[in-house]
């Protein structure tokens, strides 16, 4: 769990999803968005959308009070 102060947000939706089992066929799924459109949105080269950074804030909340 402290490795993940020092990751990016982007290193933490990699984490993420690799402990979830996901890609990004099954993020588009979820979110209604087409699997283009999750690649797109997801670069490493960009800033991550904003529904991003509060999935990543509740994992990182729900995982503290584990």
């Amino acid at each position: 769990m402290h490795e993940k102060l020092n990751m990016t947000d982007h290193e933490k939706l990699k984490a993420l999803m690799k402990k979830r089992g996901l890609n990004f066929h099954d993020i588009a799924k979820i979110t209604g968005h087409s699997y283009q459109s999750v690649k797109t949105m997801l670069q490493p080269n960009k800033e991550l959308p904003r529904w991003v950074k509060l999935v990543l804030y509740v994992w990182e909340g729900g995982e503290k009070e584990n």
